[in-house]
Formats: C-alpha cells, structure tokens, sequence
C-alpha cells in the first residue's frame, strides 16, 4: 500500500513538472523581443504583438503620418526582427507674410523646396531659423525648423512733396519705411497702416502732423494730428462748439505748425466725479472645505473709475453736462469664494444594513417603470436601460453630470440603488426611481441621495454640482 501511494506521488510531481514546462513555453512564445530604432538609437522591446504598428504603440513610440517606417506600419514581423522609425521634421515656412506647416524627411533646403514644389527667384532671400542663407549653401544646409522667403519688392513712397522709390526685402509697410529711414512720429497718418502686409509695386503715402495748443478757457492741451483746418482738429480732439461759443480761429481756417487755436464760450467749467466699479465673485476649489460646501475666501473690493465732465452754463446755471474723459483711479479685486473639494467618507446604518458614502445630494425624486418610459412593449430596446440593464426595481435613472454614471447610491425609503439609467427629462437634481412592472411606488417631493463608495477618480468628479 505505502509502494503505491510513493507511485502516485512520483507520477502527480512529473505531471506538475510538466505543466510547468508548458505553461512557461507559452509564455516565452507569446513574448518576442524587437529591436526598435528611433531615429538612429536603438533599444529592444519585448511584445505579444506581431503588427509594427502595435509593437510600436507597446512600446510606447508615437509617430507622425509622415515618418518613414520599416517595415510598413501593416506589416506583421517576426521575432528579434529591427522596426526602424525616421522621424519627419517639421517646418514652418513664410512666405510674404503667408504661414504653411510642412512635415519632411529632406535632408538639405535645395531637396526640401524641389518636394513641395517652390521655385526660387533670382532675388528671393532665404532665411532659416532666422539666418541668412546664401543660394549656394542651400544643398549643405539642413531643413530649418522655421524657413522664410522674402521676395524683393518696389515700394513707392509719397511723403508730402516728396516722392522716393526704392526696392526692399521687407515684410511690412512700418519696416519698409524703418529699413529706409523715413520716421514716422505720433499723430502721422501712413496710408496703408503701418503693420500691413507688403505687395510688390506697393504705394505708401505719409501725411505729416504737426503740433498745436487749443486753448479752452485758460485750460490748455498738446494735441497733435496731420490735419490743418480749425474744425477738422476740434473734432478729433472731442470738442465740439455749442450756442454762442466759437473758436479764435474760426472753424474754416487753416493753421500752421504751433499755432494756438482758443475757444471762447459764454461760461464754461470742468468738474470731476468719482464712479464705482462693482468687483465680480469667482469660485475656486479649495481642499480646506469638504465637498458642496462653501465660504469666503478674499473679499471683494469696489474699483474707482473718475470722470472729467464739462459743464456748460448760462448766468451760473449749469445747462449742459458732456463727457470729456475718464481714467481708472483704483482697479476692482474679485470676492474669491471656496467651494470644497476634500472627500470624507462616512457609515451610516440602514434597514438594508451599514453603508459607506462619500457624498449627500438633495433631488426631486419620480419614479418610473418600463411601462411608463415612453416605448411600446413590442419595441426592440423596451425595458432597457442606458446602460444595458433591464429596467426595474433598484436600476435608477440620473443625468450623468450630477450623479457618476453606473454608480452605486442609497435613498432612503427606496434602498440601495444602481444609477444604471438616463432619461431626455432626467436633469440637473432629478432622480427616476426603477421599479418592476406592476410594482410602481409614486414619489414626489425631495429626497436624500447618499453617493456610496468606493469614490471615483478625482477628474470625474463634478464638484460644483448645479
């Protein structure tokens, strides 16, 4: 008896043995090792997968459409077999103030431009990376991350009486004119703008300002501008001639640089107010305070906003009130208000036994059954639920951004709940209690809703529940 009992343990221990030795082949065979090459430098990955593109997603190597691989991405290898990754660069290319991306594996500038088809011009400039590049070093040099192409352009200067012309690799009409020397100064008018885009035979005109006084009753302002008339310079500046004001000289008249231009009115003065701003309230998350819960953090302080207003009177009576400007005196500072984000689970007992919940929500609650769900019995989805399950006590429909989806939640006086439902009337603080056909239990009114653990991830999460 004891011989044969030693037989079959010797025979069990070789059958182990066995097992064993199959069990690790298997392994072994699922797992091959790829020699995998980035750009030159090379590692080895072990892998199930027998596609290059998975063995490359394995191994956690991104690639870009225009990489070369080899072998193809579809392609299925064998083990110890080298995947060879060529990463395309990338280049922004300007063009006269044009913007194109391009992703290449050209080596030098010259095979770069021949693959997207751009032919140079005799006089067209080549920057790389913001260095000048000189047509003959252009099969030497490597494809920049940035590359311009400035083309020579005419430009046509107008500056009051005189007329200059002069070719220019700029980009812009504010460095066409900066690249020639012709300053441009506060209150000149440049036709076209300054930051305009350059074309070739461009024309630019320049009208010049010049510098004035206005005087108003004693109060006296610097003002320049390119116009010359009297009535043209009092509108720019804002103001405006009311009853039997008038200007000295009249509003027809044309000035010279330097002049002083004073307005006369039957009574005029100025008065400052100070206005309120109103501060806004922003909430931000706070680990001090457990969730839905709130409190001040900073208060809010008002802004100042003063006004300089003009008064027209008439035998000291103020008669008129107008604007003349106005300056931020003090800037407002929002009321910072904390809403909670530390999460405290707790037990609470119940009819159905001890539970642990991390979250009480207050929301209308209805009910519901498959019935009453708005599908004939004789269609394919009746009786079920968003989430797959059959409609029925215990299953509950909530809208996803108040309650986390599949969720486990207690009610009382309706149990332990799966949130396994959604429903088109289902919104905000609403939940649609599930009950069996036949078995429905009117509800209305509000109710609890105990969030049961375990807690979810931190991002899914909406903490500032509406």
């Amino acid at each position: 008896m004891i011989r044969k009992r030693l037989v079959i343990a010797v025979f069990v221990a070789i059958l182990i043995i066995i097992v064993v030795i199959v069990i690790t082949n298997q392994v072994a065979d699922n797992n091959r090792a790829y020699v995998i090459q980035v750009d030159g430098k090379s590692f080895t990955h072990n892998s199930s997968a027998r596609q290059v593109s998975e063995i490359l997603e394995d191994a956690g190597v991104t690639t870009n459409p225009a990489d070369r691989i080899y072998p193809a991405p579809t392609s299925e290898i064998g083990a110890e077999t080298t995947i060879s990754v060529t990463r395309a660069n990338k280049v922004n290319l300007h063009i006269d103030g044009n913007e194109e991306v391009y992703w290449t594996l050209q080596d030098n500038l010259n095979n770069f431009l021949a693959e997207i088809g751009i032919s140079l011009k005799p006089t067209t400039r080549i920057f790389a990376d913001d260095f000048l590049v000189e047509p003959d070093a252009m099969p030497y040099r490597e494809v920049p991350q940035n590359l311009s192409l400035v083309n020579l352009k005419t430009v046509e200067v107008s500056d009051g009486s005189k007329s200059i012309s002069y070719d220019t690799y700029a980009d812009t009409v504010g460095a066409a004119l900066w690249e020639n020397e012709i300053e441009i100064k506060a209150g000149d008018e440049v036709s076209p703008p300054l930051g305009t885009w350059l074309v070739t035979d461009q024309a630019i005109s320049i009208k010049r300002a010049s510098n004035y006084l206005i005087d108003v009753t004693g109060v006296q302002f610097e003002y320049t501008t390119h116009y010359t008339k009297v009535g043209d310079i009092l509108s720019e500046f804002g103001l405006s001639l009311n009853g039997m004001d008038f200007s000295r000289p009249s509003l027809n008249s044309k000035i010279n640089s330097g002049d002083t231009i004073e307005i006369i009115r039957v009574q005029h003065e100025y008065q400052i107010s100070d206005e309120p701003i109103p501060y806004s309230s922003s909430i931000v998350p706070t680990e001090d305070l457990e969730i839905d819960q709130r409190a001040l953090v900073s208060s809010g302080v008002a802004g100042i906003r003063r006004k300089l207003s003009r008064l027209t009177m008439e035998n000291g009576s103020i008669v008129s009130e107008r604007p003349a400007g106005e300056w931020l005196i003090q800037t407002p500072i929002d009321e910072l208000i904390g809403y909670g984000t530390k999460i405290v689970v707790r037990t609470m007992d119940t009819p159905e036994g001890p539970i642990e919940y991390w979250r009480v929500v207050t929301m209308r609650a209805t009910a519901y059954t498959a019935a009453t769900s708005g599908k004939p019995p004789d269609h394919p989805a009746y009786g079920i639920t968003a989430s797959g399950v059959r409609a029925g006590t215990g299953v509950v429909a909530i809208d996803p951004n108040i309650v986390p989806f599949r969720s486990s939640l207690y009610i009382p006086g309706y149990g332990i709940a799966f949130a396994g439902d959604t429903g088109g009337a289902v919104k905000g603080r609403i939940i649609d209690l599930g009950y069996n056909e036949g078995e429905l239990v009117p509800w209305s009114g509000f109710v609890d809703v105990y969030y049961l653990t375990p807690v979810p991830p931190t991002d899914s999460i909406n903490y500032l529940i509406p």
